[in-house]
């Protein structure tokens, strides 16, 4: 078989290709995008899971769960890997690895009408949030609490 500069050009190149892919999906802004690129219907059970956190009384918001205690998640939630969680009387928000590409997934109220909870997520050099999923749910707790919603930014 006989080797041209093209063909080892092309090699290097794919090679080169794939372990860049590689190192990005599993950075946090991997993690971030395969997270966007999941369903709804995940979304939704994400969602469930951080009502869980809220409706737990192991501990008495506010608090915040890290290290070993991150194994006592519900599953879908340790899935993520976020390298902590807080949860307050009326939000929940994971994080992914700290630092410039790290991200938050928040679940929480919206700001003018506290029954309608969203799913939203932050990337740490992207402005604003995206939304991927919302629904209607009667919060335990502090139905009023606007300075806990408040601080989660």
């Amino acid at each position: 078989m006989k080797f041209t500069v093209g063909k080892v050009l092309l090699v290097g190149g794919v090679i080169a290709s794939g372990i860049v892919f590689l190192f990005v999906m599993r950075s946090p802004a991997g993690k971030h995008w395969r997270f966007l690129a999941r369903g709804e219907a995940y979304h939704a059970e994400v969602a469930a899971a951080c009502d869980k956190l809220l409706s737990q009384d192991d501990e008495t918001p506010p608090y915040q769960i890290r290290g070993s205690k991150l194994q006592l998640l519900p599953a879908v939630l340790r899935d993520l890997n976020p390298e902590r969680v807080v949860v307050t009387t009326n939000y929940v928000m994971l994080r992914s690895d700290p630092g410039l590409m790290s991200y938050q997934i928040i679940w929480a109220p919206e700001d003018g009408d506290m029954s309608l909870w969203r799913l939203e997520v932050r990337f740490s050099d992207e402005p604003g949030s995206r939304v991927v999923v919302s629904r209607r749910r009667t919060a335990p707790g502090n139905l009023e609490g606007k300075a806990d919603h408040m601080d989660r930014k």
